[in-house]
């Protein structure tokens, strides 16, 4: 099922570049991901900002142009870089930032912030860099007879080409659920990383 495509209607008034630029990526993501579909797509400047939702949380997927970064490296100089590159990585450090200073209002007052994780994510021959920041609720917060509630902050990042694209996910959690939602994150972000990268190839 995720052979399936969606477009976004999104409506341009300039010619597209021959090169990839994040429009055009917006025929090319999935239209259902583990139950996750597309509810918005806007164009931010240049960037392309896609929000889905539903069985797994709220999800945003955004390509942006790469920034420039460690440009002394091999993959600053490649003629397609991709993965996890020095852009990959600056882009998933800005936004773990981000979300460390914005906080969240889903679990009331005084919950814990565990210290973020950084991970890699490989698909086939495909890879991305990934940040997980989890949150618990808490305990003077808990209804009687409840567990507390955990929010799992996933952002997965892979470099294409000129832009980077990047997966952020964020899924309210139980411990007896943790195995099946983390799991399902993965498959959210792998599975909208590798497409696009498939995409970014053939360009």
């Amino acid at each position: 099922m995720f052979r399936q495509f969606f477009t976004f209607g999104l409506v341009f008034l300039t010619a597209a570049p021959l090169y990839a630029a994040p429009r055009d990526y917006e025929d090319s993501l999935p239209a259902d991901v583990l139950g996750m579909t597309p509810k918005e797509a806007k164009m931010d400047g240049d960037r392309l900002i896609v929000f889905y939702g539903e069985s797994i949380g709220r999800a945003t997927v955004t390509i942006m142009p790469a920034p420039d970064a460690d440009p002394n490296s091999a993959s600053a100089n490649a003629e397609a870089p991709e993965g996890q590159t020095p852009a990959a990585q600056l882009v998933l450090t800005q936004q773990l930032s981000q979300n460390l200073s914005r906080g969240t209002n889903a679990l009331g007052d005084d919950y814990k912030t565990e210290p973020a994780r950084i991970d890699g994510l490989e698909v086939d021959d495909k890879s991305a860099i990934c940040g997980i920041i989890e949150r618990r609720q808490a305990e003077e917060q808990v209804a009687d007879g409840k567990e507390p509630m955990i929010l799992l902050d996933r952002v997965c990042t892979a470099q294409l080409g000129d832009d980077v694209v990047s997966v952020y996910v964020t899924t309210p959690i139980s411990e007896n659920m943790r195995e099946k939602l983390t799991k399902d994150q993965l498959g959210f972000s792998a599975i909208v990383i590798a497409t696009l990268t498939d995409e970014m190839r053939q360009k």
